[in-house]
């Protein structure tokens, strides 16, 4: 099936799919922040759908899931991966596009690479995906929809405006997983009535965070030719160190705060 079409025939495990004029009109949980940006991307291209709150699996048969090891994530049975809006729709030539959106650029790139990956729902069509944050989006939409411009192109256009390089995009990285390690802890104990939501969600997006880093890594091509010499294998074992030196804390041991 084409993009569009595997997007909207997504019924199940989601909150809305339709246009996105429909959805900001009737939306009443919608930050201002939210609502603001995605009234200017009806301006842009009234046609645009969104699907909200989409959940997918961690699929553990994917072969960089098994790398990076990450076993409490794999107890989570139900659909763990949440994505809380994608956007779709057709340029002015005809071409299918989407882009997948969340408040941080971390997360959604890491979502991307999970909707992406072998077996991943848009795996087929991941040339036709850019992932991108809030800040950004007007942006992303206008160059996509607007202008035509090629996904490569503008994700390697935001991805280098943000983070120039991987010991950049790793700073950021390991400095946000250390915030959630610094604060799971009170979160549990100032909320016991949602203490499995809480762990849960913690959890995955540990398991985000050591994904993109990984992926990230391995998508470098500077890295592979200048400090891995073509060396695909070295490249690998060096970005499964990068992922394994997150530091996080175990299921079990959440359960017990």
């Amino acid at each position: 099936m084409e993009l569009c079409e595997v997007l909207s025939t997504c019924k199940d495990h989601m909150e809305f799919n339709g246009y996105l004029e429909d959805y900001v009109s009737m939306a009443e949980d919608l930050s201002m922040k939210w609502k603001e940006v995605l009234e200017e991307i009806v301006e842009i291209d009234p046609s645009i759908k969104i699907i909200v709150g989409l959940r997918l699996d961690i699929n553990d048969e994917v072969v960089t899931n098994k790398i990076i090891r990450y076993k409490d994530a794999f107890k989570i049975k139900e659909k763990a991966l949440y994505y809380p809006y994608i956007l779709y729709g057709y340029t002015a030539k005809g071409e299918e596009r989407a882009v997948i959106l969340a408040e941080e650029y971390i997360r959604t790139k890491a979502l991307y690479f999970c909707i992406s990956e072998p077996m991943g729902l848009l795996n087929e069509h991941r040339n036709a995906l850019v992932s991108c944050d809030r800040e950004h989006l007007k942006d992303v939409i206008e160059s996509l929809f607007a202008k035509d411009q090629k996904c490569g192109s503008v994700q390697r256009r935001l991805d280098s405006s943000l983070f120039p390089n991987y010991e950049a995009f790793e700073e950021r990285v390991v400095e946000w997983s250390e915030e959630i390690r610094g604060s799971v802890s009170d979160q549990i104990t100032g909320d016991r009535d949602r203490k499995e939501e809480i762990i849960k969600g913690t959890i995955v997006t540990w398991f985000l965070i050591k994904k993109v880093l990984y992926v990230q890594y391995m998508l470098d091509r500077t890295l592979l030719t200048q400090v891995h010499q073509g060396n695909i294998k070295e490249q690998r074992l060096m970005a499964k160190k990068h992922a394994d030196h997150i530091s996080f804390i175990s299921m079990s041991e959440l359960w017990k705060l």
